[in-house]
């Protein structure tokens, strides 16, 4: 027969699986959400969704598709604090930013003469 854990002992293996995942194994989604960042923006696009569960005919992302709830809700709070704004939404995963802004270039227009100066000349 084999014994059962308690609750504590659930809870505590819990919390020493979440902290894990901050300490070392979140560095590889950061990396992986860079990459995305920097592949969208140079498309020109500010906002990444993905389904992170499968469904029928849908785009999955196979590295976010390994984090559980609880790890999602912990990533997501991190992207929120730098600035990102992350959430998910039954079952896809969105992610957006700001562009940075870009300076309209000011050209100087030549003077033109206004039309009834062609008139006068007499």
């Amino acid at each position: 027969m084999t014994k059962l854990i308690t609750a504590e002992e659930a809870r505590t293996m819990r919390e020493d699986g979440i902290n894990k995942f901050i300490n070392t194994d979140m560095e590889k989604y950061i990396k992986h959400i860079n990459k995305i960042v920097k592949d969208a923006t140079s498309e020109g696009k500010w906002l990444y969704q993905t389904h992170i569960q499968y469904y029928p005919d849908a785009k999955i992302d196979k590295v976010l598709e390994e984090l559980s709830y609880e790890k999602m809700k912990v990533l997501t709070e991190h992207l929120k604090e730098n600035g990102y704004t992350a959430m998910v939404y039954n079952n896809v995963f969105y992610l957006s930013w700001d562009l940075p802004e870009e300076k309209p270039e000011v050209k100087e227009e030549p003077k033109k003469n206004p039309w009834y100066t062609f008139w006068r000349k007499s």
